[in-house]
């Protein structure tokens, strides 16, 4: 299972480098419960592009895109744009929910394989699509940017030209469709007989060109970086808008959103009532899969591996005050280790409430005291600036108790994986399924952030996970090892056009732009 467990960590590297673009336009694929929404009534207006006339979108981008390949991307942009052109077997909703795509009937058998039957769709060369071009498809995974780490761990095996199976060949260990199914439900399905007119190896990168079955056709890219997809006529689903422009902005997408240069913009919470008040916008807030936490360090060499030491951190903080200046006021305070959106997710945990003579009392315990501090290395992402707030907040609550605080700032996530740190502030997104939470957990699985070691059962505790009851029993024995103080579930803030309607499943799964419209 190495090569499955390294795959994640790459997974968990790739979002904590995303995280830290902060002037990125975010893609509401990151998002999770769509609000319902609110407009001002001021009279105040901003100025509107042609987009509902011409019946497009105009959506900024941050980087120019390079390839289309959906094995060999590395540009959110890219992301972006993949996710129009070419589609997938399946989507999952945040509740769990599979959304069938390309699979318009499928069968998970006793063997643990999965019957599929595709739909009739076509790709943008007027190709139909077949069995082989999943089987090609999965060949590509081999070497993938993304994806190499789960080749090997499902295979395809073709009936004929509309039917398949995947098998899983280490279902046993760990590895079948369920625990899969976050994984590929983001492999985008290749034309076969176009991309070996593209590249000779299937180790090879398409160029800047596609053909998927999505929604859109990559169309134009211009010299000034702008994009251009329109609508695929002989798309097998519904898609309402006749072209996107994917608008490449150098500067704040606040400030061009405000400007009317596009119609749709993310914010944070203390930027977004700027345009609240605008009678002609309307705000989504959208909860994230993801819970950004501080990792404490269980580490033998460090004084957090101690439990009482790393309880009496849990009781010193404000979680609150931090919860609020890490996610700038957006963020919903969290004692879960697990956002809302995993199964059986519960609040019935150990809250830590703010005691600062609990805390010295177990400071005391562990054999420290106001003449002899625990000194503490707390890290951070520098890009992150309301993150290094909250460090410094957290920092002043410690140094109440029996504690002596250095923050140190971090260009990258590479020293998150040492160890040899008490403190981190991290975000964590992974399934909906929470055994899969082990890994947190589990030396071996190389995302253990806090190098804890499995004591206390922890781990034969997430292996009796069958049931609600034993679910919420592992969440709460989680939260107690305090190797994760959950802080906050992030919260984005889309400013759209009053008009943009942006379709029944916006935040509940990736951004497509086929589920957007005009209203009449």
């Amino acid at each position: 299972m190495k090569r499955f467990t390294a795959m994640l960590l790459i997974v968990l590297s790739l979002m904590m480098l995303l995280t830290s673009c902060g002037s990125t336009p975010a893609n509401s694929g990151d998002g999770g419960n769509s609000g319902s929404g609110t407009a001002s009534t001021t009279g105040n207006t901003r100025p509107t592009t042609n987009s509902k006339a011409e019946n497009s979108l105009v959506y900024p981008i941050g980087s120019i895109p390079t390839t289309l390949d959906p094995e060999h991307f590395a540009l959110q942009t890219e992301d972006m744009i993949i996710n129009q052109v070419y589609e997938t077997l399946w989507r999952q909703k945040l509740n769990g929910e599979i959304v069938n795509f390309l699979a318009e009937e499928w069968t998970l058998n006793e063997d643990g394989s999965v019957s599929i039957t595709l739909r009739d769709a076509k790709f943008h060369s007027g190709d139909t699509l077949k069995s082989e071009d999943v089987e090609y498809t999965v060949g590509r995974l081999a070497t993938s940017t993304l994806s190499a780490d789960i080749y090997g761990y499902f295979s395809v095996e073709v009936e004929d030209d509309t039917h398949l199976k995947l098998l899983f060949p280490y279902a046993e260990q760990g590895a079948g469709f369920n625990e899969l199914l976050p994984y590929l439900v983001n492999v985008r399905i290749e034309n076969k007989s176009w991309a070996e007119t593209q590249i000779a190896d299937v180790n090879d990168t398409l160029p800047l060109a596609e053909d998927g079955t999505g929604a859109y056709v990559f169309s134009n890219l211009s010299d000034g970086g702008d994009v251009t997809l329109t609508r695929f006529e002989d798309y097998w689903g519904d898609a309402t808008l006749d072209s996107v422009k994917l608008k490449y902005l150098t500067g704040s997408a606040d400030i061009a959103f405000e400007s009317g240069d596009i119609d749709m913009a993310s914010y944070v919470a203390s930027a977004v009532g700027q345009v609240k008040d605008l009678e002609n916008v309307t705000v989504e807030e959208v909860s994230s899969t993801s819970v950004t936490f501080l990792i404490l360090g269980c580490n033998e060499n460090l004084v957090t591996s101690d439990l009482k030491v790393r309880q009496a951190i849990a009781y010193a903080l404000n979680r609150e005050d931090l919860a609020s200046a890490a996610s700038d006021g957006s963020g919903k305070v969290a004692y879960n280790i697990a956002p809302p959106t995993v199964e059986y997710y519960t609040e019935d945990v150990e809250k830590f409430e703010r005691n600062v003579e609990k805390s010295k009392e177990l400071m005391a315990e562990a054999g420290y005291s106001d003449s002899n501090r625990a000194h503490i290395t707390l890290i951070t992402l520098g890009a992150q600036t309301m993150w290094v707030s909250a460090c410094e907040l957290a920092k002043a609550n410690l140094e109440e108790s029996y504690f002596t605080v250095d923050i140190e700032q971090q260009d990258s996530s590479a020293r998150y994986f040492q160890g040899d740190y008490e403190m981190g502030i991290i975000n964590f997104s992974y399934t909906t399924s929470f055994p899969m939470y082990n890994v947190l957990f589990n030396l071996e699985s190389g995302i253990d952030l806090a190098w804890y070691d499995g004591s206390g059962n922890i781990l034969d505790t997430f292996s009796a996970i069958t049931d609600e009851a034993t679910a919420q029993k592992a969440m709460r024995e989680a939260v107690e090892t305090i190797a994760y103080y959950p802080l906050f579930y992030p919260t984005v803030f889309y400013a759209k056009d009053s008009d943009l309607d942006l379709g029944p499943d916006f935040g509940e799964m990736e951004t497509f732009f086929k589920d957007l419209s005009w209203k009449d």
